[in-house]
């Protein structure tokens, strides 16, 4: 099983996406943007990469609160040794570029090879076993890096509350102090140096028809050379076995007999696949992670920003059916918001047994605010991380969907049909994609048309979420709503003074 710092059952977010994983939830198509989460996090990171990969796991929330506990308890172990952070995303930065070049290498390589009209001559497969003996010494040297990180900075133990973290210090911790690693070393450093002088000695068992049909490399140390010209180099006696029985070799120049280069090719390409094999798992294994930290990256600089701003941050408890319970939420946009000069005003949610809230005030009093920080949060504790609260319950839901009504100059050119006809095909296709247990945030739907006829159709709409169990929030001045519903099935919200929203009992 892969390791990763997503998901703890070891599955990537690539893989995730393609394999349809079942615990992945749905945003709508415009669902970063109507929450200003694309505009926020830019404020919050300039760096287009690690902001890609964190809005793509935005996109795709967690219904699993094991999931989201599991990246709750990484990220405040990350958050707590913030040096240990920065190194590690260095050396991980360094290991993906390796298996980056080690790959183009490798490509260009097997073309050359492919496209020889001769085969793979002997001097070929040297070079190409001496990149890969490199490559995977430098796999292993990433691997003891790593391990050492952890001991420098005592993460890991067992006292650190992270499952991800604790695993990879004990998978490399594992495999850095095996008697195994130092020997993998120790043949990589022997491949190293593949120049044209290099030699090396196979025995090969032909055939009847003289075939080869046995062909290894062995060591000169069991080998006894008939040669009288030839003068091995001293390193290659420092071990000598003098007991061991050797048996005779007669060495064919490679100048003198192309024979050479059918004994070596055989041996040195599989060897170089070996050694390959050994380093590709290796890759498999633990370099998605480089993608990964990114996500935590951003999430950092999110933790970082608050602190500065003196927003206090909480990781939210999540769970199936569980209502909102929310105190002091604000909205992150215009916490990152350079131009917001005033405090953020926050604002509680208590759900208790209701399934829906209706918001009702003036224009410009905080109602948009209002419902933008509660998707805010929602997203990004279905991602695992905290919210700008004092403290929070929140239920996990299947998708998070938007519907805004739009400003008259975006609404399609030429539409004749006129702009309530507009927001009503936009809101049934919402509708059409919604799953059971979702969340959907309306932003002043039928905001165009006749009081009564908007409140006749938002009535029964809404009443259609509560029976199939899906949340809504609804930001409307169509008070035509109010005394349609009891408190038991609908919350009402109302805007006070100060941008403040609160509940009405």
């Amino acid at each position: 099983m892969k390791l990763s710092f997503l998901y703890p059952d070891g599955i990537t977010t690539k893989s995730a996406l393609n394999a349809n994983e079942p615990n992945l939830g749905r945003i709508g198509p415009r669902t970063l943007y109507h929450l200003s989460l694309d505009r926020t996090f830019a404020e919050i990171c300039d760096d287009d990469v690690p902001r890609s990969v964190f809005l793509k796991v935005l996109s795709i929330p967690s219904t699993d609160p094991a999931v989201i506990t599991y990246r709750q308890q990484l990220l405040a172990a990350l958050a707590a040794s913030p040096d240990f952070f920065a190194e590690l995303q260095n050396l991980y930065g360094r290991f993906k570029g390796l298996w980056d070049s080690h790959d183009r290498e490798r490509q260009a390589m097997m073309r050359h090879i492919h496209n020889s009209t001769a085969g793979a001559s002997a001097q070929t497969l040297k070079s190409l076993l001496q990149a890969n003996a490199l490559t995977l010494k430098r796999c292993l040297a990433f691997l003891r890096g790593i391990s050492d990180l952890f001991d420098e900075f005592r993460v890991g133990g067992e006292d650190c509350r992270s499952t991800a973290l604790k695993r990879l210090a004990r998978e490399v911790g594992e495999i850095s102090k095996s008697a195994a690693f130092d020997k993998l070393n120790a043949l990589c450093s022997r491949f190293e140096d593949m120049g044209i002088d290099a030699i090396y000695d196979f025995h090969a068992t032909l055939g009847e028809t003289g075939q080869i049909e046995i062909c290894r490399m062995i060591d000169h140390k069991y080998l006894h050379i008939t040669d009288p010209d030839f003068q091995p180099r001293r390193r290659w006696f420092s071990r000598r076995v003098e007991e061991e029985t050797t048996s005779d070799c007669v060495r064919i120049h490679m100048i003198e007999d192309t024979t050479y280069d059918k004994l070596m090719s055989v041996p040195l390409q599989l060897l170089a696949e070996q050694i390959d094999t050994l380093s590709d798992q290796l890759f498999e294994h633990f370099c998605h992670i480089a993608d990964e930290l990114a996500f935590y990256d951003v999430a950092l600089r999110y933790l970082r920003i608050c602190r500065e701003k003196g927003i206090r941050v909480t990781y939210p408890s999540v769970a199936h059916d569980q209502d909102y319970d929310i105190s002091s939420l604000r909205d992150l946009a215009l916490i990152t918001d350079e131009n917001q000069k005033d405090p953020v005003i926050p604002n509680n949610i208590s759900g208790e047994t209701v399934r829906g809230m209706i918001v009702f005030g003036e224009n410009n009093s905080g109602k948009t605010v209002f419902l933008r920080s509660l998707g805010t949060a929602q997203l990004l504790a279905q991602a695992g991380l905290p919210i700008p609260a004092d403290g929070a319950k929140m239920p996990v839901c299947s998708q998070i969907m938007t519907q805004f009504s739009e400003a008259e100059k975006e609404f399609e050119r030429g539409n004749d049909a006129g702009r309530f006809e507009q927001e009503v095909r936009e809101l049934a296709s919402v509708i059409d994609d919604l799953d059971d247990g979702a969340l959907i945030l309306l932003n002043e739907t039928f905001q165009t048309t006749a009081y009564e006829e908007g409140a006749e159709g938002l009535y029964h709409i809404l009443n259609y979420f509560s029976a199939r169990k899906i949340r809504f929030l609804l930001v409307s001045h169509l008070h035509q709503l109010e005394g349609r519903f009891d408190g038991r099935e609908v919350g009402i919200y109302r805007t006070q003074p100060g941008y403040k929203v609160c509940a009405e009992r």
